[in-house]
């Protein structure tokens, strides 16, 4: 039961429900997206500038959104972006429907996509936070991570299905409606259940969420691994279909089940996380460095057959290891600093994939295998230095989750508290520590 502990919450059982008719339609656009850029031009180099054009505004912009995260009640800026984003799907459908849908219009659409999402993540994460508390937060990370990974597997199946019956513009209007669950859920929450966060006021939010991160060491060394990590091991569109193609001379097909393997091992590994009471920095370098390891025998395994095998454990080691970062980053962040700090996490984990991608599919022209070595290698030698630093500081009493007692040398800046929630009642509610002021700057 304790792996779906944050379910007791009302408010947290709304989102889930709510992100798990949602996410499967953002699976769903997403591969619609790409067979409408190959349609209209058969290029390679268009599909990848449609991805530069989504992921661009979280790796230019993420750290203002962080900002923006910590200045606005979370519950009603998604409310803004969700709906922005729902539009944009709609909008999209509309152009395709009516045949008049060209590919600077699809570039438009993933771009002002991009730039709702680069809003939306950081203001999730704090959400998440907003609706649990403290103790519940790594079991609700855990299980938004299992959301997302289930998503992987259903609604890049339930988009070839759709497209190929019903057409193009059903896959996103299908998505369209999904963001009214979000919607619902968010207007039937109950205000006085959550836990708002402090928000900031003033000048200069971003370089001193830059500066905050800078002084905890804590929170410097998991975001140092997560972008190691990311650039060099979370390359799996890209090294997946290398291996398929060149190493094993397979289709499309096999790309699909490897891809459906990894995602079964990745909602394993986020329930792992989620049994835990409290993940620790020795979980997170263990994780990398157990990822690393599997990588490594990835590349050298002679049959298809064993790569199925193996990539059982490597989606579990890489959501093990983004969920374990997850709640660390949230649990160990000063309240007013959380959302920065996970913007920042955004930007590294997420941000950076079309810069791992470029370097991991330049290393595939040499072979798929190299591709997959020179994902692992990084990997394993970031993963062992980060487990000596964690035994080093568990000798030290340091590796916990509770960092954000520490006060970084930063200017004063004004907090606008929220009123405390009032007390209904009932289980879910996670008190705020009484010293939460000293945390305050």
């Amino acid at each position: 039961m304790r792996t779906f502990a944050a379910l007791g919450v009302r408010n947290y059982r709304l989102y889930f429900i709510a992100q798990a008719v949602s996410m499967p339609g953002t699976w769903m656009q997403r591969i619609a997206q790409s067979w409408l850029v190959l349609q209209l031009t058969d290029s390679s180099m268009a599909l990848g500038i449609v991805t530069a054009c989504q992921f661009t505004p979280l790796l230019l912009g993420g750290l203002w959104a962080g900002s923006l995260a910590d200045r606005m009640d979370s519950r009603r800026l998604l409310l803004i972006t969700q709906t922005a984003m729902g539009l944009l799907a709609l909008a999209l459908g509309l152009l395709v429907v009516t045949d008049v849908v060209e590919l600077w219009m699809i570039y438009l659409s993933a771009f002002l996509v991009g730039c709702a999402a680069a809003a939306d993540t950081p203001t999730r994460h704090v959400f998440v936070h907003d609706m649990v508390g403290r103790e519940t937060l790594p079991n609700a990370v855990a299980l938004n991570s299992t959301v997302v990974h289930t998503s992987r597997m259903i609604g890049p199946a339930f988009a070839g299905i759709v497209i190929a019956t019903l057409g193009m513009a059903v896959a996103f209007f299908i998505n369209a409606m999904s963001f009214l669950a979000v919607l619902l859920a968010l207007v039937l929450m109950r205000p006085q259940d959550l836990h708002p966060h402090p928000r900031t006021r003033g000048p200069h939010s971003v370089r001193l969420g830059l500066a905050y991160v800078r002084g905890e060491r804590h929170l410097v060394h998991v975001l140092v691994l997560a972008a190691v990590v990311s650039v060099f091991a979370m390359n799996f569109n890209v090294t997946l279909a290398l291996l398929a193609r060149f190493a094993f001379g397979q289709d499309a097909g096999a790309y699909g089940i490897m891809s459906s393997v990894l995602a079964v091992g990745s909602v394993v590994g986020a329930l792992a996380v989620g049994s835990r009471l409290q993940p620790s920095k020795a979980l997170v370098a263990n994780a990398a460095l157990a990822l690393g390891g599997f990588m490594a025998v990835l590349s050298a395994v002679p049959t298809l057959a064993l790569v199925y095998v193996v990539l059982v454990p490597i989606g579990l080691c890489s959501a093990l290891f983004l969920a374990a970062c997850n709640s660390l980053l949230q649990l160990g962040s000063r309240d007013d600093m959380r959302g920065r700090v996970m913007a920042l996490f955004s930007v590294l984990a997420f941000g950076s994939k079309p810069v791992g991608g470029a370097l991991v599919g330049a290393a595939g022209e040499i072979s798929a295998r190299t591709a997959v070595m020179v994902g692992a290698v990084p990997t394993i030698l970031a993963g062992a230095v980060f487990v000596a630093l964690a035994r080093r500081d568990s000798r030290e009493g340091l590796d916990t989750t509770d960092g954000a007692v520490t006060d970084a040398e930063l200017p004063r800046a004004p907090i606008a508290r929220p009123s405390p929630p009032r007390h209904g009642g009932g289980r879910d509610r996670i008190a705020v520590p009484a010293n939460n002021e000293d945390q305050l700057p």
